[in-house]
Parts: C-alpha cells; structure tokens; sequence
C-alpha cells in the first residue's frame, strides 16, 4: 500500500497525521509526502521527527492539492494507494481492516470506509454524516457502487475515504487530479467508473480535521466558484453514457454542484458578468439557463438549488 500526503504550511499536523500512518497493525509499504511549496521545509521536520522512518519526502513548487498528489502518484510503487489530507488522521485499524477484506475479495479495485470529524479549535462541524457509509456493500463494478450512492442521496466525493488500485489510474488515458478546487468530485466519479470489484463498509477508519483556514472552511472565493461549475460539467457530460433513469442520477448530481457554485458565488460577492463569464467558460451546458438562475439568486441562492431540485422531480416524473 502506498500512502500520498500532500502537504502545504501543515507543519503544526503532520507529526500527527503521519504517526497514525507508522501505527498500523499491517505496515504501509511507501508513505511519500509532497511538500507542495511550503514557506517551511517539510523534509527538515520529518527527519527531526521521524529519523529512522521510511518516509520519503520531496518538495516542489506550489501547485495545488491536485497536481501535489498527482506527484505523489507518479512515484508510487505499490498495488494500492490511498491519499490522505496532512492535517486528518488515520485510525489504527485502517490497513489491517483492508487486508481482512482484501482475503475475501482479491479482486476488488476499491476499497470505501467510513470518516467522523473532529476540532480541536472548538471550529463547527457542520454536517458530520456525509462521510457515512450506511451499508456493509459488495458490487461487481464501481459503476453499481456509484449509482447506489447515488440513489440513496449518499456520495462521497472525497478521494481520501477510497483505497483504489493503482491500475485504475493508469491505462490508456491515466486518470489525475485537476488543477481545482473540489478537485474530488471528477476524480472519484471516473475512479469509481473505471473500477470494477467494489467493497463499503461502514467502520469508521478515517478522522477529518475541521479548523479554520483549510480549504474545507475558509471563505467562498473564485475559486471555489470555478471548482463548482467544473465539476458540474464533468458530472454532465458523462450523463450522456447513461441510460435513461441512470443519466437523471448523474444529472441530479451535476445539478446540485452548479448551484452550490451559484450559492458561493453570491456569497463571495461576485459581480454578475464576472459569473456569466465563469460559467461560460467552466460551465457551458448551464450558462444558457445563467440569466434566469442569477435573477432567482438575487431573492435568495436557494431558489436555485430549489428549482433544480423541482426539476429532478419533473425528470422523474416524465
């Protein structure tokens, strides 16, 4: 197993995040962190820390979470990788309850776990149950896995709470990280398609960190907004290799990134060209409806998440 941590200015976490890595019952086979351009150098402090550990260290040029783990994908070595955040925590039993689910199922390309969430700067928590699993699950391919998820109105876009086999990335056309906020939500839609053996389990095998400036709590920017209308157009344009009841799935889904784009957008105080134009370019299967969606937002950004949600209906309806 290879473990990739990407890592940016998380020198107050990552002693932490990478003492639950050494702790496991069954050893990871590489742990590489990618020091993505911190104003501190990582490397100094994991050789203080952990001097005799096999934890390789390689810094470059501030990038991103993305391209940083992209990195860290390019120089591993084992069957099965998994990311994890610099700042989050890995439970103990992590890889010794994926090697007791790798006996039974040798085939499996994915492996899905469970997340709480803890603070330790007394910062909200917010909606803890999206990182659930509700269902101890086999399916025969990653594409079942997704549509179940997706049904049960439960996906979990975050690339650290899968274990995915190292084949599923490569092929013809390799699978990577965008350049983006919420880099997630393409990524582990295509790792999911492109997997075939999949097993969820409910265990909780994986601790989110919530505190204050991380990419998960710091303000809405254009960014994020940008991230949104991407994935939104990612997940739409794969709807189109769906059937019927299963592409209103995938639009549903697509549907709900765009209008958290839109509700972020108000938020962040862009000004409306500047989100025609966003859309225009990141977004173009939404920006005809652009018009009618802002002035909707203007009495409140919910009525757009409502009338997509209203739209759903009608789909299923029909």
């Amino acid at each position: 197993m290879s473990l990739v941590v990407p890592a940016y200015n998380d020198e107050k976490y990552l002693s932490e995040m990478l003492r639950s890595a050494l702790a496991q019952t069954v050893p990871f086979g590489q742990i590489t962190v990618v020091d993505d351009g911190s104003q501190h150098d990582l490397t100094r402090l994991i050789a203080s820390d952990f001097p005799a550990s096999p934890i390789y260290c390689i810094r470059q040029d501030n990038a991103g979470l993305g391209p940083a783990r992209n990195t860290g994908i390019s120089l591993s070595k084992c069957e099965y990788i998994l990311f994890c955040d610099a700042d989050d925590v890995l439970s103990d039993e992590l890889l010794a309850t994926f090697s007791e689910t790798l006996e039974s199922h040798p085939e499996i390309d994915l492996f899905c776990f469970s997340a709480d969430v803890f603070s330790d700067e007394n910062h909200p928590l917010g909606n803890t149950s999206r990182y659930h699993r509700m269902a101890d699950m086999y399916f025969q391919t990653g594409k079942d896995a997704l549509l179940d998820m997706l049904r049960r109105r439960e996906f979990i876009s975050s690339s650290c709470l899968y274990i995915m086999r190292r084949s599923v990335l490569e092929g013809r056309i390799p699978l990577r990280f965008q350049a983006m906020k919420h880099e997630d939500e393409p990524f582990t839609l295509q790792a999911l398609l492109r997997s075939k053996g999949t097993v969820f389990t409910r265990k909780t095998l994986y601790h989110r960190r919530m505190r204050s400036g991380s990419i998960m709590t710091s303000a809405p920017d254009s960014t994020s907004v940008e991230g949104y209308f991407r994935a939104a157009q990612a997940w739409r344009a794969t709807s189109i290799e769906f059937e019927a009841s299963d592409s209103r799935l995938i639009r549903r889904h697509a549907d709900s990134l765009y209008t958290r784009g839109i509700e972020r957008a108000i938020k962040a105080g862009l000004d409306e060209p500047d989100i025609r134009s966003m859309a225009r370019r990141f977004s173009p299967a939404y920006f005809p409806a652009m018009n009618r969606d802002l002035s909707l937002s203007r009495a409140s950004p919910r009525l757009v998440a409502a009338f997509y949600q209203l739209t759903d209906l009608c789909r299923r309806l029909l």
